[in-house]
This record gives C-alpha cells, sequence and structure tokens, in this order.
C-alpha cells in the first residue's frame, strides 16, 4: 500500500519509529553525529515543505534544525571528512549553504568556498580521515562539474578534473530561475534557458519533467536546455503542481490533476 515504517534499534530490540499509516509523513535518515548520539532525519510535514530534525538517541529528544517555508533543502551538506551532516543548501537558483552551526570549522570553510564560486554550487565532495585535504566539487547551469583539490593548511586549490571537459561555461546558456501565478492563485517556479546568440525572440520549447509526481527541474547544468538553446530555441521547464521539492501538500495537489491543472500550470 506504499506505507513507509521506520523501526529504530533499542537495546536488543527494535522499535517503532514512524508508521506512515499513523504519522501520515514518510522521514528519511540523513546521518549521525561523529559519536553517534545523534541523527538527523528528514521529515515530511503534511503542510509545507520537508524539514531536518535532530535526533538525540538517549532521550529521544527530536528538534528541528533546518526548513524553509517554501522550498525542501536542495542537498544536504556534509564536513570535510564525510562522517557528520553539518547543514543543506537552498535556493531555486544558486542553491547556497546554511547551517546548523555556523561555528563550525568546516561551515565557515564551504561559505567561503562559496564566496570563491558566487555563481556556483559547492559541496565537499570527499575528504581525508583528518579533513585536511578535501575535493571540492563545484557546477551549475554552465557546468556539470569540476572537482578541486583543497588543501586546508595552505589554502590551495587544484583543478583535478571536470564533468565533459570539452564543454566551455562560457559559451553556454545560463538557466534563469522564474515565478510566476496561475490562474487560480498559486506561485510556480521554472527555468527559462534563453540562447546566446539571437536578437529576436526566439522560437520557445517547453520541456514538461517526468514523473509528474515527486520529480522537479533544477538549477543545473541540463543538457537537452543546452543542446536547443545552442540551436537557437528558448527552452522553459516549469515545476507544476505534483513537483517534487515543496513538499507533501505540492506534490499530493497534483494528484488526479494529467491534463487538468497540471497542464494549466504548464499553459499559464
Amino acid at each position: 500500500d506504499g506505507i513507509q515504517k521506520v523501526w529504530i534499534r533499542k537495546g536488543e530490540g527494535w522499535e517503532i519509529f514512524n508508521d506512515e499509516a499513523q504519522s501520515g509523513v514518510e522521514i528519511g535518515l540523513i546521518g549521525t553525529s561523529r559519536d553517534d548520539r545523534q541523527v538527523f532525519i528528514r521529515t515530511e510535514r503534511k503542510s509545507g515543505p520537508d524539514a531536518i530534525e535532530r535526533l538525540t538517541l538517549a532521550t529521544g529528544e527530536r528538534t528541528e534544525v533546518m526548513s524553509d517555508p517554501v522550498l525542501d533543502p536542495a542537498f544536504v551538506l556534509w564536513s570535510a571528512d564525510g562522517r557528520q551532516p553539518i547543514g543543506a543548501a537552498y535556493g531555486r537558483g544558486v542553491p547556497r549553504a546554511r547551517f546548523w552551526d555556523a561555528a563550525d570549522p568546516d561551515a565557515k570553510l564551504l561559505r567561503g568556498m562559496e564566496k570563491a564560486f558566487p555563481e556556483d554550487a559547492v559541496t565537499f565532495a570527499n575528504g581525508s580521515r583528518d579533513g585536511q585535504h578535501i575535493v571540492v566539487n563545484v557546477w551549475s547551469d554552465r557546468d556539470p562539474g569540476s572537482f578541486y583539490l583543497l588543501d586546508r593548511a595552505t589554502k590551495h586549490m587544484d583543478l583535478v578534473a571536470r564533468v565533459k571537459p570539452w564543454l566551455s561555461p562560457d559559451t553556454l546558456a545560463r538557466s534563469e530561475p522564474i515565478a510566476f501565478t496561475t490562474r487560480d492563485g498559486i506561485e510556480l517556479h521554472g527555468y527559462l534557458t534563453m540562447p546566446n546568440t539571437t536578437a529576436t525572440p526566439p522560437p520557445l520549447v517547453v520541456m514538461p519533467h517526468g514523473g509528474p509526481f515527486d520529480v522537479k527541474d533544477e538549477w543545473s547544468y541540463d543538457e537537452e536546455s543546452q543542446i536547443l538553446a545552442a540551436n537557437g530555441y528558448a527552452v522553459l521547464r516549469i515545476n507544476y503542481r505534483g513537483s517534487g521539492g515543496r513538499g507533501q501538500s505540492f506534490e499530493r495537489s497534483g494528484y488526479r490533476q494529467w491534463g487538468l491543472r497540471i497542464m494549466d500550470d504548464i499553459v499559464d
């Protein structure tokens, strides 16, 4: 019946932690703290976007550490040594980090990396066990991914590898986040990719994402959009009702709306 059940180990036995049939929501395990005393979980809300909670195993106390009034987390941010989550990134355009402890040294380092790449998303992709040598992943709507090796002590960083190195970001088209209001008053988000070399309004390709539920278009390199833009087309991608990225209620608002409100959203 598609109902999620999650158990948690207590002593020598297991206890039910979340039964979607009772709670009405799903949860997802993100990771644990270094000392294994706390667990970070992503929790659906019946209304609004998902939140991130911290569960203290000894007491069972659950504390919300991060949420946004409109968006789900774009992705989770990890420490330089990869051993514990330290925050999450949000944004319709360039996703930017938010931390539950802004004074954490890794949080400060990652914030500095974001300043060094103001037009790109930045994450720690991997690192040595002591966190002194870090692989940093940088990507954008015009860069499918570039990997750098950072020496924490010297702050020196070398480019190690690029995804699709034959592409030049300077020649690719930008995907601009847009927002608009539908005929029945719902604010929706999407992306408009305009070709670089046109002096007149270009022909437009509207490209709905798949799913249609719990799938979303996002700010990142999109191969089909770039191919079309390189050939003179503008590309419009819309996160219509039913799309992921904005919580359970938004996803379910698209149920039984194939060819109805979903199509109205795209037309609007």
